[in-house]
């Protein structure tokens, strides 16, 4: 995608929202009665709160990134203490 010089998010965007909807269609198709409201639960179960799962492994990996090193010098002087 970076090296392509024709690439752009709104055509991705749409590709891929395409896709996430005709692939809807075709689970839609093979579920029906309870299987199928329970998929749609689960569905929108994970698109309400998606955002805060991402959120929560941004700051994950962005406070790791900080810790790590207290955490390497904390070791060090651990294993120089005995």
């Amino acid at each position: 995608m970076v090296r392509d010089h024709s690439y752009d998010p709104k055509n991705q965007a749409r590709k891929t929202s395409d896709i996430r909807e005709k692939k809807l269609a075709e689970i839609s198709e093979l579920l029906s009665g309870l299987s199928y409201w329970q998929f749609r639960f689960r569905l929108w179960l994970a698109l309400k709160y998606n955002f805060i799962r991402e959120e929560v492994a941004f700051r994950f990996g962005y406070t790791w990134s900080i810790l790590r090193p207290m955490v390497n010098e904390l070791g060090q002087r651990l294993v120089k203490t005995g």
